[in-house]
Protein backbone atom coordinates (compact mmCIF):
# COMPACT_ATOMS: atom_id res chain seq x y z
CA UNK A 1 0.00 0.00 0.00
CA UNK A 2 1.56 3.39 -0.88
CA UNK A 3 2.02 6.31 1.44
CA UNK A 4 -0.41 8.86 -0.49
CA UNK A 5 -2.78 5.77 -0.17
CA UNK A 6 -2.25 4.51 3.17
CA UNK A 7 -3.29 8.35 4.19
CA UNK A 8 -6.70 7.99 2.43
CA UNK A 9 -7.66 5.20 3.98
CA UNK A 10 -6.47 6.48 7.53
CA UNK A 11 -8.31 9.50 6.70
CA UNK A 12 -11.23 7.48 6.42
CA UNK A 13 -10.55 5.23 9.68
CA UNK A 14 -10.70 8.54 11.44
CA UNK A 15 -14.13 9.38 10.32
CA UNK A 16 -15.65 6.05 11.27
CA UNK A 17 -13.76 6.65 15.13
CA UNK A 18 -15.54 10.19 15.20
CA UNK A 19 -18.77 8.76 14.94
CA UNK A 20 -17.74 6.59 18.03
CA UNK A 21 -16.18 3.62 16.31
CA UNK A 22 -12.66 2.73 15.73
CA UNK A 23 -11.08 1.17 12.56
CA UNK A 24 -8.38 -1.29 13.16
CA UNK A 25 -5.29 0.37 11.17
CA UNK A 26 -3.47 -2.02 8.67
CA UNK A 27 0.13 -2.23 10.04
CA UNK A 28 2.72 -3.78 7.36
CA UNK A 29 5.18 -6.58 8.30
CA UNK A 30 8.43 -5.56 10.01
CA UNK A 31 11.69 -5.34 8.41
CA UNK A 32 13.63 -7.96 9.07
CA UNK A 33 17.11 -5.41 9.94
CA UNK A 34 14.60 -3.56 12.52
CA UNK A 35 13.34 -6.95 14.33
CA UNK A 36 17.22 -8.08 14.57
CA UNK A 37 17.83 -4.41 16.27
CA UNK A 38 15.17 -4.45 18.57
CA UNK A 39 15.91 -7.80 19.46
CA UNK A 40 19.57 -7.26 20.25
CA UNK A 41 18.00 -4.05 22.52
CA UNK A 42 15.86 -6.68 24.15
CA UNK A 43 18.20 -9.01 25.12
CA UNK A 44 20.65 -6.21 26.45
CA UNK A 45 18.12 -5.30 29.04
CA UNK A 46 19.48 -5.98 32.15
CA UNK A 47 17.43 -7.67 34.98
CA UNK A 48 14.23 -7.42 32.78
CA UNK A 49 14.58 -3.58 34.40
CA UNK A 50 11.98 -2.57 31.40
CA UNK A 51 8.82 -4.31 30.17
CA UNK A 52 9.64 -6.04 26.81
CA UNK A 53 8.63 -3.93 23.57
CA UNK A 54 6.15 -6.54 22.98
CA UNK A 55 3.34 -7.19 22.48
CA UNK A 56 2.75 -5.60 19.06
CA UNK A 57 0.11 -3.68 17.76
CA UNK A 58 -1.62 -6.86 16.55
CA UNK A 59 -2.28 -7.72 19.96
CA UNK A 60 -4.34 -4.82 20.76
CA UNK A 61 -8.15 -5.36 20.25
CA UNK A 62 -9.56 -2.96 18.10
CA UNK A 63 -13.01 -3.53 17.34
CA UNK A 64 -13.69 -3.32 13.56
CA UNK A 65 -15.77 -0.57 12.35
CA UNK A 66 -19.30 -1.02 11.26
CA UNK A 67 -20.24 -2.33 7.48
CA UNK A 68 -23.29 0.02 7.76
CA UNK A 69 -20.91 2.76 8.57
CA UNK A 70 -18.49 2.37 6.03
CA UNK A 71 -21.19 1.81 3.32
CA UNK A 72 -23.00 4.89 4.86
CA UNK A 73 -19.13 6.87 4.08
CA UNK A 74 -19.32 5.28 0.80
CA UNK A 75 -22.68 6.99 -0.13
CA UNK A 76 -21.53 10.13 1.02
CA UNK A 77 -18.27 9.79 -1.31
CA UNK A 78 -20.42 9.03 -4.32
CA UNK A 79 -23.24 11.76 -3.77
CA UNK A 80 -20.90 14.22 -2.73
CA UNK A 81 -17.85 13.48 -4.53
CA UNK A 82 -15.66 16.90 -4.81
CA UNK A 83 -16.71 17.94 -1.03
CA UNK A 84 -15.58 14.41 0.11
CA UNK A 85 -12.24 14.42 -1.50
CA UNK A 86 -11.56 18.32 -0.02
CA UNK A 87 -12.91 17.10 3.11
CA UNK A 88 -9.95 14.29 3.24
CA UNK A 89 -7.36 16.10 1.73
CA UNK A 90 -7.71 19.00 4.35
CA UNK A 91 -7.34 16.15 7.14
CA UNK A 92 -4.89 14.19 5.76
CA UNK A 93 -1.81 16.10 8.03
CA UNK A 94 -3.81 15.34 11.05
CA UNK A 95 -4.54 12.44 10.54
CA UNK A 96 -1.18 11.07 9.62
CA UNK A 97 0.14 13.07 12.64
CA UNK A 98 -2.34 11.74 15.16
CA UNK A 99 -1.90 8.20 13.66
CA UNK A 100 1.97 8.22 13.80
CA UNK A 101 1.80 9.48 17.53
CA UNK A 102 -0.74 6.76 18.67
CA UNK A 103 1.37 4.31 16.82
CA UNK A 104 4.43 5.46 18.73
CA UNK A 105 3.05 5.36 22.12
CA UNK A 106 1.05 1.85 21.18
CA UNK A 107 3.83 -0.09 19.30
CA UNK A 108 7.70 2.20 18.43
CA UNK A 109 8.72 -1.22 16.61
CA UNK A 110 5.87 -0.61 13.98
CA UNK A 111 6.05 2.89 13.91
CA UNK A 112 10.08 2.46 13.24
CA UNK A 113 9.05 0.14 10.12
CA UNK A 114 6.02 2.97 9.04
CA UNK A 115 8.95 5.60 8.82
CA UNK A 116 10.61 3.81 6.01
CA UNK A 117 7.04 4.38 4.01
CA UNK A 118 7.17 8.09 5.16
CA UNK A 119 7.65 11.07 2.42
CA UNK A 120 11.87 12.28 2.93
CA UNK A 121 10.06 15.92 4.21
CA UNK A 122 8.29 14.64 7.02
CA UNK A 123 10.74 11.66 7.94
CA UNK A 124 12.67 13.62 10.29
CA UNK A 125 10.02 15.16 11.94
CA UNK A 126 8.77 11.89 12.67
CA UNK A 127 11.72 10.31 13.89
CA UNK A 128 11.35 12.97 16.29
CA UNK A 129 8.10 11.91 17.39
CA UNK A 130 9.48 8.31 17.94
CA UNK A 131 12.18 9.27 19.70
CA UNK A 132 10.24 10.84 22.06
CA UNK A 133 7.69 8.43 22.96
CA UNK A 134 10.35 5.34 22.77
CA UNK A 135 12.96 6.73 25.39
CA UNK A 136 9.74 6.65 27.85
CA UNK A 137 9.34 2.95 27.07
CA UNK A 138 11.73 1.42 26.21
CA UNK A 139 15.09 3.49 26.05
CA UNK A 140 17.84 1.34 25.62
CA UNK A 141 16.04 -0.06 22.65
CA UNK A 142 15.64 3.52 21.45
CA UNK A 143 19.31 3.90 21.78
CA UNK A 144 20.44 0.44 19.72
CA UNK A 145 17.88 1.86 16.93
CA UNK A 146 19.67 5.14 16.69
CA UNK A 147 23.00 3.78 16.57
CA UNK A 148 21.90 1.33 13.86
CA UNK A 149 20.61 4.20 11.87
CA UNK A 150 22.52 6.97 12.63
CA UNK A 151 24.17 7.08 9.21
CA UNK A 152 20.82 8.24 7.80
CA UNK A 153 20.14 11.13 10.53
CA UNK A 154 21.61 14.68 10.85
CA UNK A 155 24.39 15.35 12.86
CA UNK A 156 22.22 17.10 15.04
CA UNK A 157 19.10 15.10 14.95
CA UNK A 158 22.04 12.12 16.67
CA UNK A 159 23.16 13.84 18.75
CA UNK A 160 19.84 15.03 20.25
CA UNK A 161 17.82 11.87 20.02
CA UNK A 162 21.05 9.75 21.82
CA UNK A 163 20.77 12.10 24.63
CA UNK A 164 16.97 11.78 25.19
CA UNK A 165 17.24 8.10 24.68
CA UNK A 166 20.32 7.72 27.09
CA UNK A 167 18.62 10.66 29.64
CA UNK A 168 15.25 8.57 30.26
CA UNK A 169 17.81 5.37 30.60
CA UNK A 170 19.66 7.15 33.14
CA UNK A 171 16.73 7.14 35.57
CA UNK A 172 15.71 3.96 35.57
CA UNK A 173 19.57 2.08 35.37
CA UNK A 174 21.87 4.70 35.74
CA UNK A 175 24.53 1.73 35.72
CA UNK A 176 23.75 1.01 32.26
CA UNK A 177 23.72 4.69 31.44
CA UNK A 178 27.09 4.92 33.19
CA UNK A 179 28.10 1.95 30.41
CA UNK A 180 26.96 3.93 27.47
CA UNK A 181 28.04 7.43 28.07
CA UNK A 182 31.40 7.30 26.03
CA UNK A 183 29.44 7.05 22.71
CA UNK A 184 27.93 10.50 23.86
CA UNK A 185 30.91 13.17 22.32
CA UNK A 186 29.18 16.60 22.91
CA UNK A 187 30.22 17.71 26.71
CA UNK A 188 26.43 19.42 26.99
CA UNK A 189 24.99 16.34 26.24
CA UNK A 190 26.73 14.36 28.64
CA UNK A 191 25.82 16.93 31.48
CA UNK A 192 22.72 16.63 30.83
CA UNK A 193 22.64 12.94 31.03
CA UNK A 194 25.11 12.83 34.53
CA UNK A 195 22.58 14.95 36.19
CA UNK A 196 19.63 12.30 35.21
CA UNK A 197 22.35 9.75 35.70
CA UNK A 198 22.49 11.16 39.75
CA UNK A 199 18.72 11.66 39.77
CA UNK A 200 18.47 7.33 38.84
CA UNK A 201 20.29 6.68 41.64
CA UNK A 202 17.87 7.98 44.30
CA UNK A 203 16.15 5.15 45.88
CA UNK A 204 18.70 2.59 44.58
CA UNK A 205 22.41 1.80 45.60
CA UNK A 206 23.64 5.01 47.68
CA UNK A 207 26.86 3.15 48.49
CA UNK A 208 27.39 3.39 44.74
CA UNK A 209 25.71 6.64 43.81
CA UNK A 210 28.65 8.18 46.06
CA UNK A 211 31.12 6.10 44.87
CA UNK A 212 30.16 7.72 40.94
CA UNK A 213 30.65 11.10 42.52
CA UNK A 214 33.80 10.55 43.69
CA UNK A 215 34.81 9.40 40.73
CA UNK A 216 33.05 12.44 39.21
CA UNK A 217 35.19 14.77 41.80
CA UNK A 218 38.30 13.85 40.02
CA UNK A 219 37.43 13.69 36.52
CA UNK A 220 37.52 16.80 34.12
CA UNK A 221 33.72 17.59 35.43
CA UNK A 222 33.18 21.42 36.00
CA UNK A 223 32.06 22.00 39.71
CA UNK A 224 29.22 23.54 38.79
CA UNK A 225 28.08 19.51 37.62
CA UNK A 226 29.68 17.78 40.43
CA UNK A 227 27.63 20.42 42.33
CA UNK A 228 24.11 19.93 41.01
CA UNK A 229 25.32 15.78 40.75
CA UNK A 230 25.80 15.87 44.29
CA UNK A 231 22.58 17.65 45.28
CA UNK A 232 20.32 14.98 43.81
CA UNK A 233 21.90 11.99 45.32
CA UNK A 234 21.77 13.93 48.64
CA UNK A 235 18.15 15.12 48.49
CA UNK A 236 17.21 11.25 47.76
CA UNK A 237 19.44 10.53 50.78
CA UNK A 238 18.34 12.85 53.11
CA UNK A 239 14.52 11.42 52.15
CA UNK A 240 15.50 7.80 52.70
CA UNK A 241 18.42 8.24 55.48
CA UNK A 242 17.63 11.77 57.69
CA UNK A 243 19.73 10.45 60.68
CA UNK A 244 23.03 9.44 58.52
CA UNK A 245 22.50 12.20 56.18
CA UNK A 246 22.00 14.84 59.13
CA UNK A 247 25.91 14.37 59.91
CA UNK A 248 27.03 14.31 56.13
CA UNK A 249 25.62 17.68 56.02
CA UNK A 250 27.87 19.03 59.10
CA UNK A 251 30.75 17.54 57.60
CA UNK A 252 30.44 19.88 54.42
CA UNK A 253 31.90 23.31 54.27
CA UNK A 254 29.47 26.77 54.42
CA UNK A 255 28.44 27.69 51.25
CA UNK A 256 25.12 27.43 49.43
CA UNK A 257 24.96 23.63 48.79
CA UNK A 258 25.37 23.25 52.62
CA UNK A 259 22.03 25.81 53.53
CA UNK A 260 20.08 24.09 51.10
CA UNK A 261 20.96 20.51 52.01
CA UNK A 262 20.26 21.92 55.32
CA UNK A 263 16.97 23.00 54.84
CA UNK A 264 16.17 20.00 53.04
CA UNK A 265 17.08 18.11 55.91
CA UNK A 266 14.96 20.30 57.95
CA UNK A 267 11.80 19.86 56.19
CA UNK A 268 12.17 16.39 56.17
CA UNK A 269 12.61 15.93 60.03
CA UNK A 270 10.17 14.62 62.68
CA UNK A 271 8.14 17.74 64.18
CA UNK A 272 8.89 15.55 67.81
CA UNK A 273 12.60 15.76 68.26
CA UNK A 274 13.22 19.25 68.67
CA UNK A 275 15.78 19.20 71.30
CA UNK A 276 17.84 16.79 68.90
CA UNK A 277 17.03 19.53 66.24
CA UNK A 278 18.59 22.67 68.05
CA UNK A 279 21.06 20.31 68.76
CA UNK A 280 22.21 19.81 65.13
CA UNK A 281 21.14 23.12 64.32
CA UNK A 282 23.83 24.90 66.98
CA UNK A 283 26.19 22.28 65.42
CA UNK A 284 25.79 24.13 61.30
CA UNK A 285 28.82 26.42 61.12
CA UNK A 286 26.81 29.07 59.04
CA UNK A 287 24.33 31.36 60.80
CA UNK A 288 22.95 31.40 57.05
CA UNK A 289 22.49 28.18 57.11
CA UNK A 290 20.44 28.45 60.79
CA UNK A 291 18.55 30.60 60.17
CA UNK A 292 17.48 29.24 56.94
CA UNK A 293 16.37 26.16 59.04
CA UNK A 294 14.55 27.93 61.08
CA UNK A 295 12.52 29.65 58.84
CA UNK A 296 12.20 26.18 57.04
CA UNK A 297 10.71 24.54 59.71
CA UNK A 298 8.63 27.30 60.72
CA UNK A 299 7.00 26.93 57.22
CA UNK A 300 7.07 23.27 56.70
CA UNK A 301 5.55 22.38 59.68
CA UNK A 302 2.27 22.08 61.40
CA UNK A 303 3.42 22.39 64.84
CA UNK A 304 7.05 23.79 65.04
CA UNK A 305 6.98 25.23 68.77
CA UNK A 306 8.24 28.75 67.97
CA UNK A 307 9.42 28.96 71.54
CA UNK A 308 12.62 26.81 70.82
CA UNK A 309 13.28 29.00 67.84
CA UNK A 310 12.94 32.17 69.63
CA UNK A 311 14.59 31.21 72.36
CA UNK A 312 17.81 30.00 69.78
CA UNK A 313 17.66 33.18 68.03
CA UNK A 314 17.33 35.70 70.95
CA UNK A 315 20.58 34.04 72.46
CA UNK A 316 22.53 33.45 69.51
CA UNK A 317 25.58 35.09 69.43
CA UNK A 318 25.63 36.71 65.76
CA UNK A 319 21.87 37.65 66.26
CA UNK A 320 22.51 40.92 64.54
CA UNK A 321 23.24 38.82 61.16
CA UNK A 322 20.14 37.83 61.40
CA UNK A 323 18.15 38.69 58.70
CA UNK A 324 14.33 40.96 59.72
CA UNK A 325 12.51 38.08 57.80
CA UNK A 326 13.37 35.25 60.55
CA UNK A 327 12.70 37.69 63.42
CA UNK A 328 9.02 38.14 61.61
CA UNK A 329 8.49 34.37 60.64
CA UNK A 330 9.20 33.36 64.36
CA UNK A 331 7.19 35.75 66.56
CA UNK A 332 4.24 35.60 63.96
CA UNK A 333 4.41 31.86 64.03
CA UNK A 334 4.82 32.33 68.21
CA UNK A 335 1.78 35.18 68.54
CA UNK A 336 -0.83 32.58 66.84
CA UNK A 337 -0.54 30.75 70.35
CA UNK A 338 0.36 33.29 72.22
CA UNK A 339 0.21 37.14 71.22
CA UNK A 340 1.55 38.26 74.43
CA UNK A 341 4.53 36.27 73.96
CA UNK A 342 5.40 37.70 70.82
CA UNK A 343 5.20 41.23 71.72
CA UNK A 344 7.05 41.08 74.89
CA UNK A 345 10.28 39.50 72.46
CA UNK A 346 10.13 42.23 70.42
CA UNK A 347 12.21 44.52 72.34
CA UNK A 348 14.86 41.55 73.47
CA UNK A 349 16.10 41.25 69.23
CA UNK A 350 18.19 43.53 68.21
CA UNK A 351 17.77 47.36 68.11
CA UNK A 352 18.76 47.61 64.39
CA UNK A 353 15.94 44.84 63.41
CA UNK A 354 13.39 46.34 66.18
CA UNK A 355 11.52 48.71 64.29
CA UNK A 356 10.75 46.64 60.94
CA UNK A 357 10.04 43.35 62.93
CA UNK A 358 7.59 45.51 65.13
CA UNK A 359 5.50 46.86 61.66
CA UNK A 360 5.83 43.59 60.28
CA UNK A 361 4.19 41.64 63.60
CA UNK A 362 2.03 44.22 64.01
CA UNK A 363 0.69 44.83 60.94
CA UNK A 364 -0.37 40.75 60.61
CA UNK A 365 -1.70 40.78 63.83
CA UNK A 366 -3.81 43.80 63.50
CA UNK A 367 -5.97 41.18 61.13
CA UNK A 368 -5.19 38.46 63.14
CA UNK A 369 -5.62 39.61 66.82
CA UNK A 370 -6.98 43.35 66.77
CA UNK A 371 -7.83 43.70 69.93
CA UNK A 372 -5.28 41.94 72.06
CA UNK A 373 -2.96 44.41 69.59
CA UNK A 374 -4.12 47.28 70.28
CA UNK A 375 -4.27 46.33 73.97
CA UNK A 376 -0.60 45.37 74.31
CA UNK A 377 0.07 48.89 72.33
CA UNK A 378 -1.56 50.82 74.54
CA UNK A 379 0.72 49.72 77.62
CA UNK A 380 3.89 50.06 75.61
CA UNK A 381 6.73 52.85 77.20
CA UNK A 382 8.08 55.34 74.73
CA UNK A 383 10.79 54.28 72.76
CA UNK A 384 11.50 52.17 69.53
CA UNK A 385 8.88 49.74 69.35
CA UNK A 386 6.05 51.76 70.63
CA UNK A 387 6.88 54.48 67.54
CA UNK A 388 7.10 51.55 64.85
CA UNK A 389 3.56 49.99 66.27
CA UNK A 390 2.61 53.60 66.47
CA UNK A 391 2.99 53.72 62.42
CA UNK A 392 1.96 50.57 61.50
CA UNK A 393 -1.53 51.05 63.36
CA UNK A 394 -1.70 54.74 62.05
CA UNK A 395 -1.83 53.02 58.65
CA UNK A 396 -4.33 50.44 58.91
CA UNK A 397 -6.29 53.23 60.49
CA UNK A 398 -6.00 56.07 57.71
CA UNK A 399 -9.38 54.44 55.80
CA UNK A 400 -11.49 53.47 58.37
CA UNK A 401 -10.91 55.86 61.61
CA UNK A 402 -8.43 59.18 59.70
CA UNK A 403 -8.61 61.26 62.93
CA UNK A 404 -7.17 58.32 64.88
CA UNK A 405 -4.51 57.71 62.56
CA UNK A 406 -3.41 61.23 62.67
CA UNK A 407 -3.54 61.22 66.16
CA UNK A 408 -1.45 57.93 66.50
CA UNK A 409 0.99 59.17 63.87
CA UNK A 410 1.72 62.62 66.01
CA UNK A 411 2.31 60.46 69.07
CA UNK A 412 5.37 58.92 67.53
CA UNK A 413 8.75 60.43 69.52
CA UNK A 414 10.95 60.55 67.06
CA UNK A 415 11.00 63.49 64.76
CA UNK A 416 11.62 62.07 61.51
CA UNK A 417 9.55 59.39 61.61
CA UNK A 418 6.71 61.18 62.58
CA UNK A 419 6.81 63.86 59.76
CA UNK A 420 7.40 61.64 57.50
CA UNK A 421 4.15 59.13 58.99
CA UNK A 422 2.00 62.31 58.80
CA UNK A 423 2.96 63.08 55.51
CA UNK A 424 2.50 59.49 54.31
CA UNK A 425 -1.03 59.54 55.95
CA UNK A 426 -1.64 62.48 54.08
CA UNK A 427 -0.75 61.26 50.33
CA UNK A 428 -2.52 58.01 50.67
CA UNK A 429 -6.28 59.59 52.04
CA UNK A 430 -8.92 59.76 49.01
CA UNK A 431 -11.16 63.01 48.52
CA UNK A 432 -13.57 61.42 50.78
CA UNK A 433 -11.24 61.59 53.70
CA UNK A 434 -9.13 64.20 53.07
CA UNK A 435 -11.24 67.12 55.31
CA UNK A 436 -11.20 64.69 58.51
CA UNK A 437 -7.24 64.34 57.98
CA UNK A 438 -6.58 68.27 57.33
CA UNK A 439 -9.43 69.07 60.23
CA UNK A 440 -7.47 66.92 62.64
CA UNK A 441 -3.96 67.70 61.19
CA UNK A 442 -5.05 71.60 61.97
CA UNK A 443 -6.22 70.54 65.77
CA UNK A 444 -2.84 69.28 66.72
CA UNK A 445 0.02 70.58 68.31
CA UNK A 446 2.79 70.43 66.24
CA UNK A 447 5.60 72.35 66.44
CA UNK A 448 7.02 74.74 63.63
CA UNK A 449 8.70 72.21 61.39
CA UNK A 450 6.19 69.30 62.03
CA UNK A 451 3.31 72.35 61.14
CA UNK A 452 5.48 73.34 58.00
CA UNK A 453 5.98 69.58 56.70
CA UNK A 454 2.69 68.58 57.16
CA UNK A 455 1.61 71.91 55.32
CA UNK A 456 3.18 71.22 52.56
CA UNK A 457 2.12 68.14 52.13
CA UNK A 458 -1.58 68.94 52.88
CA UNK A 459 -1.02 71.22 49.77
CA UNK A 460 0.42 69.40 47.26
CA UNK A 461 -2.38 66.89 47.88
CA UNK A 462 -4.99 69.49 47.48
CA UNK A 463 -3.88 70.17 44.51
CA UNK A 464 -3.63 66.56 43.42
CA UNK A 465 -6.84 66.39 44.14
CA UNK A 466 -8.46 69.45 42.87
CA UNK A 467 -6.16 71.09 40.80
CA UNK A 468 -6.47 74.88 39.81
CA UNK A 469 -9.57 76.21 38.41
CA UNK A 470 -9.49 78.30 35.39
CA UNK A 471 -12.20 81.13 34.64
CA UNK A 472 -12.98 82.01 31.25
Amino acid sequence: MSFNRSAKYLTVAIISMMAGMALRPYVDGLHDQHIEVIESAQSSLKDNAQSSVKPRIEDHAIAPAQPELLASLASIAEQYPVVFDDTLNSMEGYVLSRFFLNLCTRDPIAASDFLLSAPADQKREMTGVLARQWALQEPEALYLWIEHNKQAMHTSDYQMHLRQALAHLAKTNPERSIELLPTVKEQGDREVIMRSIAEGWIGKDYDLAFAWIEGLATSDASDHLLTDCYTHIMRGYIADFPEEASELVLQLDASNIHTQLAVELVRNWNGQDLKTLKSWMAKLDSPHSQESVITEYIRSHDDPAPDVFLDFVVNHPHVNEFATDTFESILNRVAKDNPTQAFGALRALPENAQAETTRRLIGHQLIQNHESTIAWFGELPDGVVRDAGAQAISHHYIESQPATAVTLAASIAEPELRQRTLRYLISSVDAERFDQVADSIAQLQLNASDRSSTDKALSDKYNNLYGSLVIP
